[in-house]
């Protein structure tokens, strides 16, 4: 009976990891810096939706220095947009 239990739940583990959706989305914008002083963030600005997209990532890649230029990406999703001065969260993958 216990190695029923595991089998089981096994095969739920597999079936929820193997039917999770694919949370990447290429993005293109303007990088800019959003808030005051000690608690500024990095956003890009989509041109193609008008939203602008709170980037957990940009020391790793370096998108302060790349403020005002337009750039392509590769993100998945952090944190769904709570509402106005909360956008959604994304981390980059990487730039194209």
């Amino acid at each position: 009976m216990k190695r029923i239990k595991i089998i089981l739940f096994l095969v739920a583990i597999l079936f929820t990891t193997g039917c999770t959706t694919d949370n990447t989305k290429v993005i293109t914008g303007y990088i800019a810096i959003k808030g005051s002083a000690p608690h500024s963030y990095v956003v890009i600005e989509d041109k193609e939706h008008h939203k602008e997209y709170k980037i957990d990532n940009a020391k790793a890649f370096d998108l302060e220095s790349k403020q005002k230029q337009n750039v392509t990406m590769e993100v998945s999703w952090v944190k769904e947009a709570v509402g106005p001065g909360f956008p959604a969260v994304i981390k980059v993958i990487k730039l194209l």
